[in-house]
């Protein structure tokens, strides 16, 4: 799991464990089970955040759809936050932004991203993918990618 926050000085704590109490426990059929828990801390008022999980499997072949994604942080600057993620065959931006934040961002190819959405899924390398929520518009280097979306509600674009 991976988790960032638009406000600066995010930090995460796991809540003590107590054998069958929650946060760290949840019914299923068969009884209960145990799950981990990370919380995401930062002093400010309705700050945004934006986490990534991103499971594996442990014998997975390099460079199969199972094996490990690479997930590297991108500092936007105050009032956004991103991600780039990287697996077999594809290379996305996840990118959060407060609605007060205009941008645009520059990526680390140099490239620059333009959006009035909330959160953004890009697919930068292979087959193409935009999601966009609460927002009506992504252009990268001033050409349109996406035009046209819910300013309420949600986008999906693949191709």
């Amino acid at each position: 799991m991976h988790m960032r926050s638009t406000t600066p000085g995010l930090l995460l704590r796991e809540p003590d464990y107590v054998e069958g109490q929650p946060p760290h426990v949840h019914e299923i059929e068969s009884g209960h089970a145990h799950h981990a828990v990370l919380d995401g801390v930062v002093d400010d008022v309705s700050p945004g955040f934006l986490a990534v999980l991103a499971p594996y499997r442990v014998d997975a072949a390099p460079g199969s759809l199972e094996s490990p994604l690479l997930v590297e942080p991108i500092d936007l600057g105050p009032g956004a936050t991103a991600w780039i993620v990287s697996g077999a065959g594809f290379v996305d931006l996840v990118l959060s932004r407060e609605l007060d934040t205009p941008g645009p961002f520059l990526l680390p190819d140099n490239r620059l991203l333009a959006t009035d959405a909330r959160l953004v899924i890009w697919r930068m390398q292979g087959s193409e993918l935009v999601l966009l929520s609460r927002g009506t518009v992504l252009e990268v280097d001033n050409v349109t990618v996406l035009d046209g979306g819910d300013p309420d509600g949600l986008t999906v674009f693949e191709n």
